[in-house]
């Protein structure tokens, strides 16, 4: 609260007061379950909530600098003092927590939802889902629902205040370039997916917006480049290595953009990873696509651009990687979070506008869906970005469909 007056109108100071006021209440609802398993829960649960803090912006900008003297009267920087607590809470929940034991059956009593049956358990699995279910994080997708649909979210760029008439200027040229840049190819034989992800970059430029998406649909455009060379004249080979170029000096005048790479370098990968995680994203995109109604058009098409840089992304691997794994992360935090709202909202007996589209959500598949893609990018995910609440998001939703 400190910082209170260095708070940004776009809500960042906010986001980090409402983490630390969620972790103080998991962690004091730790004791008043007899589960232990519920208490090493909320633990993981605490520990993604703490990687949100260390992520935000205004964290980074004005609080990870600040001496924290603990305790036992020891003084370090916010910043090494969070990631100690992160990294001694994995190591202790490694060690300790005991192995799971399966409930069983015949305790269950079913309820119906619309087309589906949900298991009614002590526990309900919805309210289960939401609270191991982390806010979405920094990446180049983020996602919303606004009047029961799906659609990306715009993310507001930060810049420091000299850098602003720079960003500016190279903001407006290089959206004359791209502009001129689609009208060239146009007028060649090239792939109509070339064109689609430079018409796709003059609009994210415009819009002054969505920097890490910027910079990682960068890549998909040099993936692209590189592949339809031999189908482009000289003259639009060098317009567009050029724009390419400008792009990248674009982003990396913002502070996001820099931790991104930071945080992306960091990242653990298998070689198989690279593959796995385009397989399962790609593999979701008939579902986006088919919940007409319930999914903007541009939501599989934004995802569709992350993935194709992962087909060939040479020096940039980490940086791809990370990225895709990241925009999955969040369209499923979204999804998640958004239907285990409705379907308790649903149970309540609300308006009618969310029954529909909870009812969608659960009648199309995409929820189904969802949870497929969860488990099977969960091994890749936990290397990548120690996201380790997938599985068991996924687990949750398909056992609670299945019946």
């Amino acid at each position: 609260m400190a910082t209170l007056k260095h708070w940004p109108q776009t809500g960042e100071g906010r986001q980090v007061k409402a983490l630390t006021e969620q972790i103080t209440r998991l962690m004091d609802s730790t004791f008043d379950r007899r589960d232990i398993h519920h208490t090493f829960d909320n633990l993981e649960h605490a520990i993604e909530l703490f990687k949100q803090v260390r992520d935000n912006t205004f964290f980074e900008g004005f609080i990870s600098q600040v001496r924290y003297k603990d305790r036992h009267g020891r003084e370090e920087i916010f910043s090494n003092a969070l990631d100690s607590t992160i990294n001694k809470s994995r190591n202790y929940i490694a060690a300790n927590r005991p192995p799971k034991v399966a409930p069983s059956r015949a305790s269950e009593t079913v309820q119906s939802f619309g087309s589906a049956s949900l298991p009614a358990t002590n526990d309900d699995p919805w309210q289960r889902l939401d609270e191991i279910t982390p806010a979405q994080q920094s990446g180049p997708l983020q996602f919303e629902f606004r009047s029961g649909v799906l659609y990306v979210k715009p993310q507001t760029s930060q810049a420091r205040q000299l850098d602003l008439d720079s960003i500016l200027k190279a903001r407006a040229s290089l959206g004359r370039d791209a502009s001129e840049l689609v009208a060239t190819l146009q007028e060649t034989n090239v792939d109509r997916r070339l064109i689609e992800v430079v018409s796709e970059v003059e609009q994210v430029i415009t819009s002054g917006a969505d920097v890490i998406r910027l910079g990682l649909i960068n890549f998909t455009c040099e993936q692209l480049f590189s592949k339809f060379a031999d189908q482009l004249p000289d003259v639009a080979a060098a317009r567009f290595l050029g724009f390419s170029t400008g792009i990248g000096l674009y982003v990396g005048q913002f502070p996001e953009w820099h931790r991104f790479i930071e945080n992306a370098a960091s990242a653990n990968f298998e070689k198989s990873d690279m593959e796995v995680a385009y397989d399962v994203g790609r593999s979701l995109l008939p579902a986006l696509r088919d919940a007409k109604g319930l999914v903007d058009p541009e939501v599989p098409k934004s995802i569709e651009l992350i993935l194709e840089a992962l087909r060939n992304p040479k020096l940039s691997a980490k940086r791809v990687l990370y990225g895709a794994v990241k925009t999955l992360e969040n369209l499923l935090a979204t999804v998640f979070k958004e239907v285990s709202g409705l379907l308790r909202a649903t149970s309540d007996g609300v308006q009618g506008g969310i029954k529909k589209a909870a009812t969608a959500l659960v009648a199309t598949g995409l929820l189904y869906a969802a949870a497929h893609t969860a488990v099977q990018l969960s091994p890749t995910a936990e290397r990548v970005a120690n996201a380790n609440w997938l599985k068991m998001a996924g687990d949750i939703v398909k056992s609670a469909l299945s019946e």
